[in-house]
C-alpha cells in the first residue's frame, strides 16, 4: 500500500509537464474589443490581443471581421515587437492579400502586393500597411511618444516614395461616462490614408477611438468602453476635420484676390445647359458677380484662361 508521502509525490510529478506546459504558453498581458462603424452604422468588430512570449518579446494579433450590406470581409494582422515597442516582424492577411516586414538588425525587407523592397532601416521608424487596424495604430502612437513625438515618423513600406507620417497633438476631450470623468488626447494623422485621420488615447495609453477613411468611406472605430460616448466622439471629431479643411485651406496661396475677371474660358455652369465658350466670369471682393457672355468691366485685372474649363466648386460626396 502506498503512503499518503508516496501519494502526494507521485502527484506533483504528475503536475510538472502540465505546469512546464502553463509555464510556455504566452502570457495575455492586454486585450480589447472595437466596434467597427462605416458612417456611423455598426458593420463589424476588430478583436486585439497583446502576449507575452517569455523571451523578452511581445505579439499584437489583431483581427477585423466586417458585414457591409452583405459584402463580408475579414484581415488579420500579427506584430512582433521587441523592447520600447520596436517592430521586428508584421503580417497582415487581407482577403488572398498578404503584406509582410521583417526586420533584422538594421536591415528591413517589405513584401507588399506584387512589390518587395530590402533597406536600411531608419533608427526611428515603424512597420504598417494602409488599411492599419486600429491595435496597430495604437502600437504605432506608443511608439511614436517613446521616441520623444517626431514630427515625423517613417513607415516601412515596399515604395521608397511613401511618405512620413505626421501626427500632431491637436486636442482634449473631457466628458462623463458612466458617472466618471473621460480624459482623452486628440490627435491628427496624416499621409496613412485618405486625408488626415483623428484618433483619440486614454490615459491608459490605448486606442479609444479613431476617425478615419480605412475603407474608403468614412470610418470609426470604438473601444467598447466608449461606445456610448460615439455621439460625443463623432461630434469633436467634425469639428477637427473643420479645422484640417481650413488649415489646408491657408496652405493654398490664391492666384487672385480682390476685384478681377477670368476672360475665354469654357463655362460649364453645372445646370446641364451646353457649356458657354469664351465666357467671362467676374469677382468682387472673393464672390462671383456675373458669369457669362458679357464683356468684363473696364479697367478690371483681366486673367487669361483661354483653352480651360470652369466649373462650379466641388465637394465630396461619396469617396471611391
Amino acid at each position: 500500500m502506498l503512503s499518503f508521502k508516496s501519494i502526494a509525490s507521485l502527484a506533483a510529478l504528475s503536475l510538472l509537464p502540465v505546469l512546464a506546459a502553463a509555464q510556455q504558453q504566452p502570457l495575455v498581458v492586454e486585450h480589447g474589443v472595437y466596434q467597427v462603424h462605416l458612417l456611423l452604422h455598426t458593420i463589424g468588430t476588430e478583436e486585439y490581443t497583446i502576449t507575452d512570449t517569455r523571451d523578452g518579446r511581445r505579439v499584437l494579433t489583431t483581427a477585423t471581421s466586417t458585414n457591409d450590406r452583405g459584402m463580408k470581409r475579414t484581415s488579420v494582422s500579427t506584430l512582433t515587437f521587441g523592447d520600447h515597442f520596436e517592430p521586428l516582424k508584421l503580417e497582415q492577411k487581407s482577403g488572398d492579400v498578404v503584406s509582410t516586414t521583417q526586420v533584422s538588425g538594421n536591415e528591413a525587407t517589405v513584401h507588399e502586393g506584387a512589390e518587395t523592397r530590402t533597406f536600411a532601416k531608419r533608427p526611428v521608424s515603424f512597420a504598417g500597411f494602409a488599411p492599419m487596424p486600429a491595435a496597430m495604430q495604437m502600437m504605432m502612437m506608443r511608439y511614436w511618444q517613446y521616441h520623444h513625438s517626431p514630427a515625423h515618423l517613417p513607415i516601412m513600406r515596399a515604395s521608397g516614395q511613401a511618405p512620413p507620417l505626421d501626427i500632431k497633438l491637436v486636442g482634449h476631450e473631457v466628458f462623463q461616462l458612466k458617472g466618471k470623468m473621460v480624459h482623452l488626447t486628440r490627435y491628427t494623422i496624416a499621409n496613412l490614408m485618405f486625408g488626415r485621420e483623428i484618433l483619440w488615447m486614454n490615459d491608459s495609453n490605448r486606442v479609444a477611438a479613431i476617425m478615419t477613411f480605412a475603407g474608403g468611406l468614412p470610418q470609426e472605430f470604438v473601444l467598447d468602453e466608449y461606445e456610448s460616448a460615439m455621439d460625443n466622439l463623432v461630434r469633436s471629431g467634425v469639428r477637427q476635420e473643420m479645422l484640417d479643411l481650413a488649415d489646408i485651406d491657408r496652405q493654398v496661396t490664391p492666384e487672385a484676390q480682390g476685384s478681377y475677371a477670368i476672360v475665354g474660358v469654357r463655362l460649364i455652369d453645372g445646370t446641364g445647359a451646353a457649356p458657354v465658350e469664351h465666357a467671362t466670369v467676374v469677382v468682387r471682393d472673393g464672390r462671383i458677380v456675373s458669369a457669362g457672355s458679357a464683356p468684363p468691366p473696364a479697367g478690371m485685372r483681366i486673367i487669361h484662361a483661354e483653352g480651360k474649363s470652369l466649373l462650379p466648386g466641388l465637394w465630396e460626396m461619396h469617396s471611391h
